[in-house]
């Protein structure tokens, strides 16, 4: 994936992505995974400009087009895994008020995919844990909702288990080169 090498039009297939997933998380009635994608659709532009100023600095040293990898500091760690927990409660609350489907699961995707994107605009290599945990809680999801839908929710499950042998790929790629 483009994300893995570092390489900015990432961004433009994560916005076609994102309205793509918006529209299936809806027809699943998925609350957490449509508000994750109407974030990510912002983000798209947020990651662009922060990927596009990072590029530019690192311009000066070499030519390349390609971001590179960060290590977040402990306080940055552990306040992203505060405001996960956080936010991961505030959203069984609100979508189980809403009768979402499989809402203790489908809870987790937001604050998860927040901290990933967060994480990943910044360059921030810790972004793959968050990208794992997402496509194996996402895994499961597709699973069930294979079970209890229909059939055409396979092609999410395949989709899933892609993106999870991806989020490996990724990780090794920033994580091999650690300063």
């Amino acid at each position: 994936s483009l994300v893995n090498i570092g390489h900015i039009s990432n961004y433009s297939w994560g916005v076609l992505s994102a309205v793509t997933w918006f529209a299936v998380s809806l027809h699943n009635w998925l609350l957490s995974d449509i508000a994750t994608q109407g974030f990510f659709l912002v983000m798209q532009f947020v990651g662009i400009y922060m990927w596009s100023k990072a590029i530019q600095q690192k311009k000066t040293t070499d030519d390349s087009d390609t971001t590179e990898s960060k290590t977040i500091t402990l306080a940055v760690a552990m306040a992203s895994i505060a405001g996960t927990v956080v936010l991961y409660f505030i959203l069984v609350f609100t979508t189980s008020h809403l009768n979402g489907n499989q809402v203790w699961l489908d809870a987790t995707l937001l604050p998860l995919n927040i901290v990933g994107q967060i994480l990943m605009s910044y360059s921030f290599r810790e972004q793959w844990i968050a990208w794992i945990l997402v496509n194996i809680i996402n895994i499961v999801i597709w699973f069930n909702q294979s079970q209890a839908i229909s059939g055409a929710t396979i092609s999410m499950l395949v989709l899933q288990v892609a993106m999870l042998i991806n989020s490996f790929y990724g990780a090794y790629l920033w994580f091999k080169d650690e300063d």
